[in-house]
């Protein structure tokens, strides 16, 4: 019994120390189309244009998902084209990696970048999927110091995302 008390004292100052077990939350995106978890230490804010809009615990990291019409645009398309616009828009635009996963059982792109916003350097991993015409833009972003510490919570969001 005093083993099980003094467990139970360890795993507590435990959680204390590392900010207790977050729980997610489930959210639904503003258009209904899908749904995610987001972890407790991160805020679901006022969207705006994006479906969803997320802000990490420390205030630069960002989570957001946008939507467009494909317009008959599918993901070997939009990969060839992708790198060539992003020079074009983001200055001093820098890819790290680029590969193939999975949003829920749709084919998505991935990309891990850098670019400067407002004479800041921000570290990007950036998901492009498609359903039924629709383009579906997943950015995360931070300082290159947080990424390491901060994608985990990104990937964690696309893992739970549910198609509706």
């Amino acid at each position: 019994m005093r083993r099980l008390t003094v467990l139970a004292l360890v795993i507590s100052c435990l959680a204390i120390s590392f900010g207790g077990v977050a729980q997610a939350s489930p959210t639904t995106d503003k258009s209904g189309a899908f749904s995610i978890e987001v972890a407790a230490n991160w805020t679901v804010g006022d969207p705006g244009e994006d479906l969803i809009s997320v802000q990490g615990p420390s205030s630069i990291a960002q989570w957001g998902v946008t939507k467009e019409s494909a317009d008959g645009v599918n993901l070997d398309q939009f990969e060839k084209a992708f790198i060539a616009q992003a020079r074009k828009q983001m200055p001093k635009f820098k890819l790290i990696s680029h590969a193939r996963t999975n949003v829920n059982g749709s084919a998505a792109g991935v990309w891990v970048y850098t670019a400067v916003f407002n004479k800041m350097t921000l570290k990007f991993k950036n998901l492009v999927t498609f359903r039924n015409n629709i383009m579906y833009n997943i950015i995360f972003a931070t300082l290159p110091t947080r990424f390491t510490s901060d994608v985990s919570c990104c990937d964690s969001m696309v893992k739970s995302w549910k198609w509706l």
